[in-house]
This record gives C-alpha cells, structure tokens and sequence, in this order.
C-alpha cells in the first residue's frame, strides 16, 4: 500500500507521468487498489481489450463522451488533434487498430478527467500513432493531468514521458539511464568488414558478419542482436557486446540498446527530452535516445559516414 501511495503522490502532487514496466494483470491491480485513493470519479481507463459501439461513427462516439463528462473541448478539435479529422463519419467498426487506439485516446482528451490510465498505449500501432500518442499524453500530463500507463515491453516504456518503474512483487523499481552504462565508445575509421562475431545460440555456434548486425538488444537480461529479420539471443551482455563491438561504429543510445551508425536513417524529436532513432528496412522500428545523448549521437554518426 506504501507504494501506491507514492504512486499517488506522483500523479496528483508531482503531476508526473508514470510509466510501468508489468502485465496487464498486475496493471489491473494496481489501478483498482490506486482508484479509491483518488477519491474522484474523474477518471478515464483504456484497457488493451477496450471494446467500443461499433455502428457509432467516430464524432458521435467522442460527442457521446463530451456530453457525459461536461466538457469544454471542442469533438472537432479533439478530431484534428488526434489525427481522425477525416475518419470523423467512419464506422468505428471499420477502424484499423492505429485508428482505433488514437479514437480512445481521443476519447481521454475529449472528457477532460483528472486522471488517464491506459494500458500498453504504444502497443500494435503504427510508428507515427505511437508519436502522437506520446506527445498528447505529454502535453496531458504538462496540462495537469495524472497519467499513468504500462506495458510488457521495455522498449514501449522507455519511449514514454514521465517517470518509468519495473513493477516487481516489492513494489517500484525506477528505470535509471546510467551514464556510466551509456559512455560512447570511441569509433576507429579503420574497419576490417570482413570480421564476424562468434555467437553461442540455442545449443550451436554461429558466425556473424559483424556488418549484418543491425542493432542489440537486452531483453530480460538476455543481449539480443537483430540480423536478417529475427532476434537472436547470445552469451554476451550488452556491456561485453559493446566492448566487442567498440570499433565498427556501434553506439550505445540507451542503457538496453546498441545500434549499428551504418544503418541509421532517421531521428525524430518525440517529446521535449526524448528522441527515437529509426533503422534501414525497420520502419516500425523505435529506439530510444535521450536528449543529454543527443548532440554526442550526432557526433558519432557523422563520424561514420
């Protein structure tokens, strides 16, 4: 109870988003033990499975909301806002899953409750829903509103405002950006393309050409690396990975992330102290940057180029 309490404090003193790394079970949990403490009913909850009145089109389910919660927003702002302007007089039945999710969370915007909660938001969306999630829940938050989130996925956390905890049966663990974790390695310009990392996989070794690593991975404390379209699991850590990988222009972005600079095609500005990083041929693809490693990621890439 202790640490939903802090929970609490976080959301309704510190206006702080909080973003959890847990199931959605445990999600579940939590919600209903924080709601009580609350003692409002102004509250919004969009659960991954949330269903909606299929045969209402998308403005007539917003205004229904609106006219429930007594609000100010304008239906056709919050339309524009939340890229459905032109989806307005869709079937909510027809809705692809982007368009569904950024319907709900159209929907938080349009009742104007205290608080959000919802549930894996970034979850099965396309990238540029993800980013419109992330800045509206941003400026929500900005705003006043509590806003608490979660998802399974590590990566899906850390792309989040706020402040981002593992859930664990003691209670928050914070999810720190280590500095010392996070010092870029210095680049040579002499590359030998011609080397392969040895790599230890389900019971067999393997070797890699390092060129075809795209990016690492820790994933439950399992490094990861990503070539010809799958995950496959190794006997490093990142920490030992990006020692190995020092000179053939590999950058630590993120204490769980190592991204190969040769294939780096784009970095977007998410939010006010967030950026992401997308991959050649990985469009749906997001890497976390953090802004103070902003300027030094640049530095490396041009670097490599």
């Amino acid at each position: 109870m202790h640490q939903i309490e802090y929970l609490k404090k976080l959301i309704s003193e510190k206006k702080v988003a909080v973003n959890l790394e847990c199931s959605g079970e445990a999600f579940h949990q939590v919600i209903t033990t924080l709601i009580p403490l609350l003692e409002t009913s102004s509250l919004t909850f969009i659960a991954l499975d949330d269903k909606a009145y299929e045969n209402l089109k998308v403005k007539d389910y917003l205004a229904l909301f609106a006219d429930l919660n007594n609000s100010s927003k304008q239906v056709d702002d919050v339309l524009k806002l939340t890229q459905l302007d032109e989806l307005k007089k869709k079937r909510i039945s027809t809705l692809n899953e982007s368009e569904f999710k950024r319907m709900m969370l159209a929907r938080a915007v349009v009742s104007e409750t205290d608080y959000v909660f919802m549930e894996d938001p970034l979850g099965t969306v396309d990238k540029s829903t993800q980013k419109l999630i992330v800045q509206t829940l941003e400026t929500m938050s900005q705003e006043g509103v509590g806003i608490v989130t979660s998802s399974e996925s590590f990566r899906r956390v850390m792309l989040m405002p706020g402040n981002s905890y593992h859930l664990v049966e003691g209670g928050f663990i914070p999810i720190y950006e280590s500095l010392e974790q996070m010092i870029g390695a210095n680049f040579s310009q002499q590359k030998d393309l011609n080397s392969r990392l040895e790599v230890k996989t389900e019971g067999k070794t393997i070797f890699v050409p390092i060129q075809d690593i795209y990016y690492a991975e820790s994933i439950d404390s399992v490094c990861h690396i990503y070539i010809k379209n799958s995950l496959v699991a190794t006997q490093f850590t990142l920490e030992e990975l990006s020692r190995k990988l020092e000179s053939y222009n590999f950058y630590r972005s993120h204490r769980s992330y190592l991204v190969n600079l040769l294939y780096v095609t784009e970095i977007q500005q998410w939010t006010k102290n967030s950026y992401v990083i997308s991959l050649d041929s990985l469009e749906d693809l997001t890497i976390p940057l953090s802004k103070r490693r902003y300027q030094d990621f640049l530095s490396q890439l041009h670097s490599a180029s």
